[in-house]
């Protein structure tokens, strides 16, 4: 996820400013978000507290599930809002450059200078948003160490001036340097892919809740069985028109990812 922030805001950087390439940018975007986390300065250390609080949420068994399903159904409205008006300004969604794709559609409805100054505040806001999701990446990458599931000498450490986790910043910082390689489409896809396959999975899950709760009645076929099969069958379909290259880094990730955890829960000493 910070990649494609960082994609993304270099980007609307490389159209505002041309004259500096795309992996210029990526380079000041990377070292400077990463050098306002490390520091801990007054934005990322308010976000900071707010999600080390999550590893503290009261009632967190109610109140997390709750606020995940607002929030996914939240953006999901606004998705589908935003994705509908936009192909009423520019149907068909084909263009010159789909990089650029949201700086074209700008000049079309409000000419140059609207597209300047809208572009010039996705800026500003995608600076925010990289320092966001940096700063949230690397404190789940802390809580996974914490929890002993990734190494926690490395990742489960806290600097003790900032309270920050600067190695796992450090960290996100590194793996975005792949980004200088990669397109924003193929960025998108790979995450894509993760995204996909999870929801497939929870979707499985809530199929084998059904069998094990017995929930056979009425509701519960619907509820419990027709809807997550739906789901499956979407989120498939979705995995199946990503890129061939998408999907074959997906599937080894997957790999290594079953691998390890297999590793984790039966060579280890963790439970």
């Amino acid at each position: 996820m910070p990649m494609v922030a960082w994609l993304v805001q270099s980007v609307f950087l490389n159209v505002q400013f041309p004259a500096i390439p795309f992996w210029g940018w990526m380079l000041v975007n990377i070292g400077l978000t990463t050098l306002v986390n490390v520091l801990g300065l007054s934005l990322a250390d308010r976000t900071n507290k707010l999600l080390t609080g999550l590893g503290i949420a009261l009632v967190a068994k109610r109140n997390i599930p709750r606020a995940v399903v607002l929030v996914m159904a939240t953006a999901g409205l606004l998705f589908a809002l935003v994705a509908y008006i936009m192909q009423l300004v520019h149907p068909g969604g084909v263009f010159e450059d789909a990089q650029i794709a949201a700086y074209l559609m700008s000049v079309e409805v409000g000419g140059q200078i609207f597209a300047d100054w809208l572009n010039l505040g996705l800026i500003i806001s995608g600076f925010a948003s990289g320092l966001i999701v940096q700063l949230s990446t690397s404190r789940l990458l802390y809580f996974m160490g914490r929890a002993d599931i990734l190494p926690k000498k490395f990742f489960g450490t806290l600097s003790p001036k900032t309270q920050a986790p600067v190695f796992n910043l450090l960290f996100t910082a590194v793996i975005g340097l792949l980004g200088l390689n990669l397109t924003l489409e193929m960025a998108t896809s790979f995450i894509n892919f993760g995204a996909f396959l999870g929801f497939t999975a929870v979707n499985l899950c809530v199929i084998c809740y059904f069998y094990r709760a017995r929930r056979r009645q009425s509701l519960g076929l619907v509820s419990y069985l027709l809807f997550p099969l739906l789901g499956m069958c979407v989120n498939l379909y979705l995995v199946s028109q990503l890129s061939a290259t998408a999907i074959v880094i997906g599937l080894c990730w997957l790999t290594l990812g079953v691998i390890y955890l297999t590793w984790l829960t039966h060579v280890s000493k963790n439970p």
